[in-house]
């Protein structure tokens, strides 16, 4: 009989993949967590092959009498509103809240000029967000991300306020392509390395500050700050300059 190692993530999806693929490949399934895997073994993109809608999942389970883990309730109703920490638009207070988040490298490095360690970062962001209806879902096997949304939104117009536009437009496409590559099972490869070092190289750039609004489940940007901002206007308008100059000379 053949073995079939699983990543397991602890989710509905991995739980329910575990009788799918010993049932569809005849085989002994062990699950692993990700980072156990390694290079040159067979991937098997269970969620592609088997098709199934989450209630086509949640029946499976059912069924087969799968344990999910602490947290997925099988027999509850899909909720419009979620099911984690962030407050309906109408729990939200009626005053927005402003966050201002500085940036190093690409990472998150201070809110609101408090200093602190990623992950108190994004405690103390995911605290603000939720109270103000930032992050919700509607699946009930998952659970809200307030900080997720609002660090997104400000990381994304940072780079693109420190980098050229044809390089920004570049991030965005490299974007797809990096979540298409961990999708078809591709992250010991080394696609997926470039894309990385890619990244690593615009995020050199990507240093300032970055401040938010954040009302009634709505995250905007009311201003933006860093000193590489004109550094990027400047390589972007070089070869337009040069090109008109060759093109005046040209004219005489």
């Amino acid at each position: 009989m053949q073995r079939i190692v699983l990543a397991y993530s602890g989710g509905l999806t991995s739980s329910i993949a575990i009788p799918w693929l010993a049932d569809t490949y005849r085989a002994e399934v062990v699950a692993v967590t990700p980072r156990a895997l390694k290079p040159g073994i067979r991937i098997v993109p269970v969620a592609r092959e088997w098709a199934m809608t989450r209630e086509q999942q949640f029946e499976y389970a059912r069924e087969r009498n799968v344990q999910l883990p602490p947290g997925v309730d099988i027999d509850a109703p899909l909720l419009d509103d979620g099911n984690g920490q962030a407050r309906t638009p109408a729990e939200c207070p009626d005053e927005p809240a402003d966050v201002e988040l500085a940036f190093e490298q690409g990472a998150p490095t201070a809110i609101n000029g408090v200093t602190m360690p990623i992950l108190d970062l994004l405690d103390s962001l995911g605290t603000i967000a939720a109270a103000h209806g930032i992050g919700r879902t509607k699946s009930r096997d998952l659970r809200d991300a307030p900080a997720a949304g609002p660090l997104h939104t400000a990381h994304r117009e940072l780079r693109a306020a420190v980098t050229a536009p044809p390089l920004d437009r570049l991030c965005a496409d490299m974007s797809v392509e990096y979540i298409e590559l961990i999708e078809s099972g591709l992250w010991f490869t080394r696609a997926r390395e470039a894309v990385d070092a890619f990244f690593a190289s615009v995020n050199e750039r990507v240093a300032g500050i970055i401040r938010l609004k954040l009302f009634k489940g709505d995250c905007r940007i009311v201003e933006k700050r860093s000193g590489l901002a004109e550094d990027a206007n400047a390589a972007s308008a070089a070869p337009r300059r040069k090109l008109l100059k060759v093109a005046a000379v040209k004219g005489r």
